[in-house]
């Protein structure tokens, strides 16, 4: 059971970090659209108030330099991640073993959906489903089904190829 609580904490980081990613991602691009937002300029913040921002397209070559700005500062961002995580997952870190497996998780998580695209934790089949041995190789007994997870398949991307084997355990 120890192997399952592991991957939903991992399964865990993963949501999490996709959603501060998706916010950060919308800030960071309203941050480059609207650099006067939240800024109190005698009457032009009277007329900002109740302004709705309109969603901008940003060029091939404008999404790429934001995509490679969010890749160069994940190591710096993901502190604050962490931090973030650890303030509202606190079982996750405790005991101390759990710190270390869960910030790595953490890093890993978010070096995935500072990505683009980002890479997928691939959803993990149930217990007794079958053992398909193009996405999992086996852990220390082979079978024709999974007894459990040990790690989930990495895509490339939503739907994508197959980055990394997952490992399962068969019966």
């Amino acid at each position: 059971m120890h192997f399952y609580y592991l991957l939903l904490s991992l399964q865990g980081c993963y949501e999490i970090c996709g959603k501060i990613s998706m916010n950060h991602q919308r800030n960071l691009k309203n941050a480059v659209c609207y650099p006067a937002n939240n800024i109190e300029v005698g009457q032009a913040s009277e007329q900002k108030k109740g302004k709705t921002e309109n969603p901008v397209s940003f060029s091939a070559v404008q999404s790429k330099a934001l995509s490679e700005l969010r890749k160069q500062t994940a190591d710096i961002s993901v502190v604050d991640v962490i931090s973030q995580i650890e303030s509202t997952q606190k079982d996750w870190f405790v005991p101390a073993q759990l710190r270390s497996y869960t910030t790595r998780c953490i890093e890993l998580c978010w070096l995935m959906h500072v990505q683009t695209p980002p890479v997928v934790i691939d959803r993990s089949p149930k217990p007794g489903s079958k053992f398909d041995t193009n996405k999992y190789k086996q852990y220390t007994k082979a079978g024709k089904k999974i007894d459990f997870i040990v790690w989930p398949v990495l895509l490339l991307e939503e739907g994508g190829a197959i980055l990394c084997k997952g490992v399962a355990q068969g019966t």
